[in-house]
């Protein structure tokens, strides 16, 4: 009876640790929380650095029309952080290399409001608000990290303060450069440094606004292999 005893007491413990060992292997990768300030900043400062990144980059050059990858670098200035680009709606597949040690900002969905593109607006208030009735009707959103969904997306949206930034020629926008304040809103994930090797990260998410003022149908998936050395 003892032996009987001590052998399921023993098929019991093994049962446990391979549980434990499935658990560890596909627990959530490690996100900043949405109250946490990596490296010094709130995540609605980090939205700032990301759209002053993209929007100065020019069309040609840019991240976020970038079919391949081959844009993954470009204006990569900051020593703590690495962004990622979304698209301009459509899903897309891209390879990156990049440097081990740095996070990894993503926007999930996001949206800004300027004055040079609603030159109508004069104050902060209809900027926020232009910036946040889009984000409001987003839905599916998605971010998954070798596999693994980031739960909890309602909790990473973020509102930005006025900021600015300087568009160049040939811009995203289409419009003449220059320097304007804007507003920003949306859904952002922060990654702590993976580890050195290879990591797939897929996120997006879409907007439909069918209302008489706005005919919206926007989606965005993109897929990343990255490789981090």
């Amino acid at each position: 009876m003892a032996a009987l005893t001590a052998m399921l007491l023993s098929a019991i413990l093994l049962m446990t640790f391979a549980m434990i060992a499935v658990t560890s292997a596909q627990e959530t990768p490690q996100v900043y929380a949405p109250d946490e300030k990596p490296f010094g900043l709130g995540y609605g400062q980090w939205s700032v650095k990301w759209w002053q990144w993209s929007l100065g980059i020019p069309m040609a050059d840019n991240p976020a029309g970038d079919e391949t990858g081959e844009k993954c670098a470009q204006a990569q200035n900051n020593p703590s952080v690495w962004f990622l680009a979304g698209t301009f709606g459509g899903p897309v597949t891209r390879s990156c290399v990049i440097p081990q040690g740095k996070a990894i900002l993503l926007p999930v969905v996001n949206n800004e409001c300027s004055y040079l593109e609603f030159p109508a607006y004069k104050t902060e208030a209809e900027l926020t608000k232009c910036a946040s009735s889009l984000i409001d009707k987003a839905s599916n959103l998605k971010v998954t990290i070798d596999g693994v969904n980031i739960p909890d997306l309602n909790k990473y949206r973020f509102q930005s303060s006025l900021y600015n930034f300087t568009m160049p020629s040939d811009n995203v926008l289409g419009l003449a450069s220059g320097t304007t304040d804007s507003s920003a809103n949306g859904y952002w994930i922060m990654l702590k440094p993976l580890t050195k090797g290879a990591h797939t990260i897929e996120f997006g998410g879409s907007i439909l606004d069918v209302s008489t003022t706005s005919n919206v149908n926007f989606a965005t998936d993109a897929t990343y292999h990255l490789t981090v050395q």
